[in-house]
């Protein structure tokens, strides 16, 4: 038996107990206690000095046997002895060692007496008798230490310090104990942390041994901050702006003690208690500001959000420069554009002609070659706002000299990625884009992908999955336009999906299922294979229905789409009697027809039974044959 090795030695009141304590500690020792009260029976060495009922009375000035609780002796002895626990260290050949040696060696295979013992010399003196006819408990009191919150709570860990008064033999010990913890001896201020509701229980005793009824102290720990998130709802924008008026719904978590408040405040106004959802309108830039309180009185810090609203469309013009002739111009024009916005400012001027590519405008255009062209303008603004395209109309005849007159640029695309079946790519496939002018003017191209908006070609571009299409233009820097087209790409390089929709037991003429997706290019087929036997076409198929032979089957299901992509899914499954009912399915012959159990067997069967009964029949017939009278001869 020995005690743990945080037991409080410290808290026994005689050096004798915190001598054997820390034996116990350090070495252990067997115990023998048969008495079931406060006597406790432990081996002792005999010193140099004699019995230890001689020598201890002589180093500490009382006997070694004391009434229950009459001194800090015989109480250190409880408290030692109540806090014994069983150490399983016994080895058996140290036991020989030790026993064959006739008490020369210790357990510890070393000198029996404790090396760190001090040597008992001059006793301190013996603490006073505890008074005749004490009968009333100490009295303990309790003080709670922290930063103090709202509503009973503490917004930091607890300190509790416990104290005590007796009023005749003095006090003994104060013990507690946390949340309905273990009891424990009460030393220095205890330190409770954690969110929550806490109990502490307290009782005091004197040296006589009263006890007081046990006090409780309850409180609440809180030392998070709520957590609160703003959403804005309204016709959003580009970036942080909004088209429109907007609403701001507030709300707020706490883990704690729970939500007191939120507050806000809107463009610097004084601070108020949020309610319910709240607009903001006018046109510009609008700040909210707010944060959330909980029942404890944590606050957390305030957030900010900037909320910009610009409803008002931007607005844009255009000039014409060239040399007028008749009712239009003489080949070619300069066209300059320019554009306003008040509020989140002017993000864009775009233009196009007769109705091909959006152009982003950067400086003063050409538009060239004899005819009538359409000339589409419009900007758009920071927030995302376009105003309606204004048109007007070019008629060019002539030839002004600025850029003569030439063919228009021309376009080619080429495509790069690995090629599939039915015209599919089965990778990503890059897109290049080349344009040339016949005047060997320069030359500008812009595109876009599925109907998106037109963007400037740089460089080459990536495309995925999917049916996709590519519109591009070029223009040349006399101000020549080829023509519009379209390059549609299909791109899938995924493989069907394939899902078992078999049980893992079917019937000796059930159905093997299956269901099988391609969300792109489409299944085109699928190929079955039962037990390593050759792949069979099913088509579109998704089940297979056939005898299949009692025991574990094994099929592997290929599926294949539109592109080529391929994937296979293997099937494990086994045939049983009673196992799942046939469904309506593909019936199968050829390589995946397989005999029925035993099928040549019924059949031999079968015909042994017909010749059975043929013989059978026969012999009647014979024995009816003999049986019949002869007639007589007259």
């Amino acid at each position: 038996l020995a005690v743990k090795s945080d037991f409080a030695i410290g808290s026994l009141e005689s050096e004798p107990g915190k001598i054997v304590a820390q034996a116990f500690m350090d070495y252990g020792g067997y115990i023998v206690d048969s008495s079931g009260w406060s006597i406790y029976n432990f081996v002792t060495e005999h010193s140099p000095d004699g019995s230890v009922y001689q020598e201890f009375p002589n180093s500490w000035g009382y006997p070694l046997n004391a009434g229950v609780g009459a001194n800090g002796w015989a109480r250190d002895l409880d408290k030692i002895f109540t806090n014994l626990y069983v150490v399983d260290s016994w080895d058996k050949a140290t036991w020989q060692t030790v026993s064959a040696s006739n008490g020369t060696v210790g357990v510890g295979l070393g000198t029996p007496r404790v090396p760190w013992a001090p040597e008992f010399g001059q006793a301190p003196p013996p603490p006073p008798p505890p008074p005749p006819g004490d009968s009333t408990p100490p009295v303990s009191t309790i003080t709670l230490a922290g930063t103090q919150g709202a509503a009973g709570w503490y917004r930091s860990s607890v300190s509790a310090t416990i104290g005590a008064t007796d009023v005749g033999s003095g006090v003994a010990s104060i013990h507690l104990r946390v949340d309905s913890g273990s009891w424990t001896v009460y030393q220095s201020p205890a330190t409770i942390a954690g969110t929550g509701s806490h109990t502490l229980e307290f009782y005091a005793t004197d040296v006589a041994g009263n006890q007081e009824a046990t006090h409780s102290s309850s409180f609440k720990i809180d030392t998070s901050s709520p957590a609160s998130t703003a959403a804005v709802s309204g016709t959003s924008g580009s970036g942080t702006w909004y088209r429109s008026s907007v609403t701001v719904t507030l709300s707020a978590t706490d883990s704690g003690s729970g939500l007191a408040g939120i507050h806000t405040r809107t463009d610097g106004a004084a601070w108020a208690s949020y309610s319910s959802p709240f607009g903001i309108s006018g046109e510009g830039s609008h700040t909210v500001d707010f944060y959330a309180t909980d029942v404890a009185g944590n606050t957390e810090s305030t957030h900010t959000r900037t909320i910009g609203i610009d409803a008002t469309l931007p607005t844009s013009t255009a000039q014409v420069q060239g040399t007028p002739s008749g009712s239009g111009y003489l080949s070619p024009v300069t066209v300059s554009l320019a554009g306003s916005d008040a509020t989140s400012g002017l993000q864009a001027l775009s233009y196009r002609i007769d109705g091909g590519a959006d152009w982003t405008y950067t400086t003063p255009f050409h538009v060239a070659g004899n005819g009538s062209y359409r000339l589409e303008y419009f900007a758009t603004d920071q927030a995302g706002n376009r105003e309606v395209a204004h048109s007007i109309t070019l008629q060019l005849v002539g030839n002004s000299g600025g850029g003569g007159t030439h063919a228009p640029p021309v376009t080619t695309s080429n495509r790069g990625g690995t090629k599939g079946a039915n015209g599919w790519y089965v990778s990503r496939v890059d897109v290049t884009l080349t344009a040339s002018s016949p005047a060997g003017s320069p030359t500008m191209i812009a595109y876009r992908i599925d109907g998106g908006n037109w963007a400037g070609y740089t460089s080459s571009f990536s495309l995925t999955g999917g049916r996709r299409t590519v519109d591009f233009q070029a223009s040349d820097a006399d101000g020549f336009l080829s023509p519009l087209q379209t390059l549609t790409v299909d791109v899938d390089y995924t493989p069907p999906t394939i899902t078992s929709a078999t049980g893992d037991v079917i019937a000796p003429d059930g159905t093997l299922s299956w269901t099988g997706t391609d969300d792109v290019a489409g299944v085109a087929q699928y190929e079955v294979s039962i037990d390593g036997g050759p792949f069979v076409s099913m088509g579109t198929g998704t089940s297979v229905r056939q005898t299949w032979t009692i025991g574990s089957h094994t099929a592997n299901v290929r599926g294949l789409d539109n592109a080529g992509n391929m994937a296979t899914k293997s099937i494990s499954f086994r045939v049983q009697a009673g196992g799942a009912p046939s469904d309506p399915g593909l019936d199968l012959v050829g390589p995946f027809q397989a005999a029925p159990p035993g099928s040549l067997y019924l059949t031999i069967g079968f015909i042994m039974i017909i010749v059975g009964l043929l013989l059978i029949n026969r012999q009647q017939m014979d024995r009816r044959a003999r049986m019949r009278p002869r007639r007589s001869a007259y």
